[in-house]
């Protein structure tokens, strides 16, 4: 017989794993963003500008979408175990 349902516990710490691996992207980012600007005083010159908006306009956004990706997996299973506690109650 197969398992169909929700461990309710379990899906709450997952939410939870999902969220704070959110935080730890942005903690990637800030850091990044850091090293960057510590590169700005040096590196000067056309490699470096573009060095540096590579950064802004490409794969800082990226990380920000993952980010952002990922807050939603552990917001969308947090959302989904109080749901399945309202449903339980009735």
């Amino acid at each position: 017989m197969a398992f169909e349902g929700m461990d309710i516990g379990e899906v709450e710490s997952l939410g939870h794993q999902l969220m704070n691996q959110g935080n730890t992207i942005q903690t990637v980012i800030n850091a990044i963003d850091g090293i960057v600007n510590t590169m700005e005083s040096v590196w000067k010159g056309p490699d470096a500008t573009e060095f540096m908006g590579w950064w802004q306009s490409q794969h800082r956004p990226a990380l920000v979408a993952a980010e952002t990706a990922v807050h939603g997996l552990g917001q969308s299973a947090l959302n989904n175990v109080q749901q399945q506690i309202e449903a339980s109650s009735r």
